[in-house]
């Protein structure tokens, strides 16, 4: 090779070199086709023989060196095979790169003792054909599995869709030809060549994208106070996405970009931290009491106390203080004491638990809570002013109301030695009150 370029700097007319080194080309076709089989020559189109690919290689190198001055430094630089580059661009940002050390690009002179073309030597470029397909099958490999593994990724605002993804493949022999000719024009321009490989566009799947939205799809859910165990559940955030503006999204996408997709959040009516900070925050009301009398009244009432302490009122709900005390029995610990019972005092089985119904009554009445049923005394008593007491009687007299406010309700009850302490909590808003 450095016999030739002397010979050419030593005064070879610029037409002379043209036509030794479109000779070169033609005598290295030859060359390579005897030798033939061999791990280096020209690259092969698939669908086309050897032969067929080596005369198109050179052919297209030899037009387009027709069009380049063959000076000396322009020569040595195209005939650096290692130097030469291809950029293949793909979808999504990945990009395949081949030089001409990766596929053993080498510049060869071959001599001929060819009847027609006897006496002549000819110069010409070979390529690993098996090292570049190899690359290509790797590289798009990796790429049509990351098309299937990531076809979709939810993010935590946002879902990520490869448009196209699992209904399109990269061909390798497409990627074949593009780094084929972006190689053959990085040899004759002695710069990388870039490609730019496109997926066949596809229409949106609506099927799969509305499948998507179902996988995903939570409805919000507001926070609960469980009254049989207190405790108060987590809410729920809606989680959504508006299928119409995704299609309209991905259909303005080029097959094997990223689409992103906003997702649509709902927060529900009611957190947890709001029923902690607002649950029986405020009290009702408050009624306390002295228990006069004897030790079987004072018995009657924390027994009746010990019912109704802790009790919870759901919205909606109506407590009864009869089916919440339960009948006053011996056996279930109520003793005989004194009571009102047609405008005289009688010993009755319970009597006294009429302080604790009137006490219950007492704390709420000034309030906008319903009352359902309520009837006082035939007498005054002696614990509450008059109008502010509320008689029962198992089987025919109740005290009863409705929880009507937007919150539980919950009633405390105590008895500390001779004193009743009932109190009635809630949620009090404007609103309500």
């Amino acid at each position: 090779m450095t016999d030739i370029l002397k010979k050419l700097e030593m005064g070879r007319k610029r037409k002379q070199a043209f036509n030794i080194f479109r000779k070169a080309a033609l005598i290295c076709i030859v060359c390579a086709l005897l030798i033939g089989g061999g791990a280096f020559f020209v690259i092969a189109h698939s669908g086309i023989t050897q032969t067929e690919s080596s005369q198109i290689f050179y052919t297209e190198l030899s037009e387009t060196m027709a069009e380049i001055p063959t000076t000396q430094e322009y020569e040595v630089e195209i005939l650096c095979g290692k130097h030469a580059e291809v950029r293949i661009a793909f979808p999504g940002g990945s990009e395949l790169i081949i030089t001409g050390a990766d596929v053993d690009i080498q510049y060869v002179r071959r001599q001929t003792s060819s009847v027609v073309l006897a006496h002549a030597s000819e110069h010409g470029f070979t390529i690993n054909a098996e090292r570049l397909s190899a690359l290509v099958a790797e590289f798009t490999g990796a790429f049509n599995q990351k098309l299937d593994d990531e076809a979709v990724h939810i993010y935590d605002e946002s879902i990520a869709i490869i448009k196209g993804a699992r209904q399109v493949i990269v061909c390798e022999n497409a990627v074949f030809e593009l780094a084929y000719e972006g190689l053959l024009k990085s040899l004759s321009t002695g710069e990388p060549e870039v490609k730019i490989f496109k997926l066949p566009y596809v229409q949106t799947d609506i099927s799969e994208l509305e499948k998507l939205r179902y996988e995903i799809l939570i409805y919000a859910v507001s926070a609960e106070f469980d009254p049989e165990t207190g405790e108060i559940s987590d809410c729920i955030v809606g989680i959504d996405f508006d299928i119409d503006t995704a299609i309209k999204i991905l259909d303005e996408t080029q097959s094997g970009e990223i689409a992103i997709i906003e997702l649509i959040f709902t927060q529900p009516e009611t957190s947890r931290e709001f029923l902690e900070a607002t649950l029986f925050r405020d009290m009702i009301g408050e009624t306390i009491t002295y228990i006069a009398g004897t030790a079987n009244r004072l018995n009657n009432i924390i027994l009746s106390s010990d019912a109704v302490d802790g009790h919870i009122l759901m919205p909606g709900e109506e407590f009864s203080f009869n089916q919440t005390v339960g009948r006053r029995t011996y056996e279930r610990g109520y003793r005989a004491a004194p009571a009102f019972m047609g405008g005289q005092t009688v010993n009755v089985i319970g009597g006294g638990i009429c302080q604790v119904s009137s006490s219950i009554f007492n704390a709420i009445m000034d309030s906008d809570i319903r009352i359902v049923e309520r009837r006082p005394h035939g007498r005054p008593v002696a614990y509450l002013p008059v109008g502010r007491d509320a008689t029962v009687s198992w089987g025919t007299i109740d005290f009863r109301f409705e929880n009507n406010t937007d919150f539980p309700l919950r009633i405390d009850s105590q008895v500390n030695d001779r004193e009743l302490i009932v109190r009635v909590f809630g949620t009090i808003f404007e609103m309500d009150y």
